[in-house]
């Protein structure tokens, strides 16, 4: 894919602070999206990490309701996912080097450090990211804890064995998912038949070597935080459920801020504006 690295406005944007933002990193380049507010209100940028099969695409929402709301909004694709590089095959270690690279240049051009939303494995990405970079602060949404996957892999497997026949079928033969197991894994409230279809397109095959990095976890991070945490997930959440991210909430002796209603997917679900309320809240909370 030929990409250029300058700054510029997307012309077919609705919204002339909506940017593209493309960073070089090593052995290639990660797709970087800004959404700039008319009105910056007194709060750092915010970086927004995805999760595992998707891209920046992911925060379509969050991005604009962001910036909406004054707040200078940043999100990226790893590499491997969204219109980052494509060549090689990328791990954890590689994810989180991308957001490092993100971080670093948000900080130069804002001379801001950003607060760091991550879901999912983004999450994860995020709990490595803190050991290396002072954060604004951490925004954990539905995410892996710093056990690392296993604890996930076994309580699923108790209570919902054939999805988990499915995911390691993909894990084993590179196959893509498809809208059903979308569906499932992603939402808890009607999607419409298009839409989904059309996220589903957008999905990526993760390279084997991401299943071992995740089983490793953050471990350390628990003893080492450095900036001001939260915690948001959904009730309805069947990848990272209610007893997972409890762990994770004893992990870092902090509390849950719960969506009633939501499945793992809460950027994108139905009733998107009221997980986006839910994290400007939060993050009000910590920087009040």
């Amino acid at each position: 894919m030929e990409i250029e690295y300058s700054n510029v406005v997307n012309p077919h944007s609705e919204s002339p602070s909506e940017q593209n933002w493309p960073l070089t990193v090593k052995d290639g380049y990660v797709e970087c999206k800004r959404h700039v507010p008319n009105v910056v209100r007194a709060a750092p940028p915010i970086l927004f990490l995805h999760g595992i099969f998707v891209g920046a695409w992911c925060w379509q929402h969050f991005l604009k309701d962001f910036a909406e709301h004054g707040y200078d909004a940043w999100a990226i694709s790893f590499r491997g996912h969204g219109h980052s590089s494509r060549d090689g095959e990328f791990g954890l270690n590689d994810f989180v080097l991308d957001a490092q690279a993100a971080v670093d240049e948000i900080k130069r051009v804002t001379g801001q450090m950003p607060l760091v939303v991550g879901h999912s494995m983004g999450g994860l990405v995020l709990q490595r990211l803190m050991l290396t970079r002072q954060l604004a602060g951490a925004v954990l949404m539905c995410a892996m804890p710093p056990q690392g996957l296993l604890p996930l892999a076994v309580g699923n497997w108790c209570l919902r064995p054939l999805q988990m026949l499915e995911l390691g079928q993909l894990m084993l033969t590179q196959q893509a998912i498809n809208a059903e197991q979308l569906q499932f894994g992603m939402f808890a409230q009607p999607i419409e038949a298009e839409r989904l279809q059309d996220y589903a397109k957008q999905t990526v095959v993760e390279a084997p070597r991401l299943w071992s990095d995740l089983m490793q976890g953050a471990m350390y991070t628990p003893w080492l935080k450095n900036c001001p945490m939260a915690l948001v997930a959904a009730s309805n959440d069947t990848l990272v459920p209610p007893a997972i991210t409890q762990m994770t909430a004893m992990s870092y002796s902090v509390s849950i801020h719960w969506l009633d209603g939501f499945g793992h997917g809460v950027m994108l679900e139905r009733d998107w504006q009221k997980a986006a309320a839910c994290v400007r809240g939060v993050i009000h909370k910590m920087h009040a």
